[in-house]
C-alpha cells in the first residue's frame, strides 16, 4: 500500500514573520555593534583626555614657576620706579627685598605631546560640544604664546646683566656702601634700561598675560575633569 506524502503548504504570514525575524537579528546586530564602537570610541577619548589633564597640570606648575620669577621683577621694578631710579632715596631694607634678580631666569618649554596624540588620533572630531574642543587648543595657544613671551623676556634680562659684566661702570663706591651693588647695576644703560622699560612687559591687571595663561590653564583643567569625571 502506497504511503501518502504530506505537502507543506507555505503561507505568506510564515514568511513575513520568518523574514521579520530575520530582518530584526541583523538590526539588532548593526545597533549592538555600533554601540560597542560608540562605547570603545568615548573610552579612547577619556583616556586621551586623561593624559591633556596630566599634561595640562604640568605645564600649569612651570607656569607658575615663571609667574612667580616675574612677579618678584615686577615688585622690584615697580620700587625703582616709585623712586625714579634714584638708588640712594630708596631705603636699604626696601633695597634688599625688593625681589628683583637680574641674574635670576626661569625659562620654560610648553608640553604638547598628549595634544598632538590626540589631534592624530582623529578623536576630536568624534567629541561633539565643538566649543569644548576649541577652548582646550586655544588653551595650549595661549601656554605658547607665553613660552615664547617669556623666553624672549629672559632674553632681555639676560642680554642686560652680560652688558654690565662686559663693560663694568667705573664708580668709586666704598666697600660698606649697602647700595654699591644696585648703584652699579643702575649705571649701566642696558640694565637701567630694562628695568625701566620691562615693569609692564606682560602688560597688566586684565590684560595681564601670564595671569591669564594660568587662570585659563587651571579652568581648563577643572572643566575637562569635571566632563570626563576623573576619579
Amino acid at each position: 500500500m502506497a504511503k501518502k506524502t504530506r505537502k507543506f503548504q507555505w503561507k505568506w504570514h510564515d514568511f513575513w514573520l520568518q523574514s521579520a525575524a530575520i530582518i530584526l537579528g541583523v538590526v539588532v546586530t548593526f545597533a549592538g555593534s555600533d554601540l560597542i564602537t560608540r562605547w570603545q570610541q568615548q573610552r579612547q577619548i577619556k583616556t586621551m583626555m586623561q593624559l591633556v589633564v596630566e599634561e595640562l597640570q604640568t605645564n600649569l606648575t612651570a607656569v607658575d614657576k615663571v609667574k612667580s620669577r616675574i612677579d618678584e621683577d615686577r615688585r622690584g621694578m615697580q620700587l625703582f620706579a616709585r623712586y625714579n631710579q634714584d638708588v640712594e632715596a630708596i631705603p636699604v631694607d626696601s633695597l634688599e627685598h625688593c625681589g628683583l634678580q637680574m641674574g635670576a631666569a626661569q625659562y620654560y618649554k610648553t608640553q604638547t605631546d598628549a595634544l598632538e596624540v590626540l589631534k592624530s588620533s582623529g578623536l576630536l572630531s568624534s567629541i561633539g560640544d565643538k566649543r569644548f574642543v576649541m577652548n582646550i587648543l586655544r588653551c595650549y595657544s595661549y601656554l605658547t604664546a607665553l613660552d615664547e613671551m617669556s623666553a624672549s623676556y629672559f632674553d632681555l634680562k639676560k642680554s642686560a646683566v652680560n652688558h654690565l659684566l662686559a663693560n663694568p661702570p667705573q664708580l668709586h663706591l666704598p666697600k660698606a656702601d649697602p647700595r654699591a651693588t644696585w648703584k652699579q647695576i643702575m649705571a649701566d644703560p642696558v640694565c637701567a634700561g630694562f628695568i625701566s622699560s620691562c615693569t609692564y612687559y606682560f602688560g597688566q591687571g586684565d590684560t595681564n598675560v601670564v595671569e591669564q595663561s594660568y587662570a585659563g590653564t587651571a579652568r581648563m583643567i577643572e572643566q575637562i575633569d569635571k566632563k570626563y569625571d576623573f576619579k
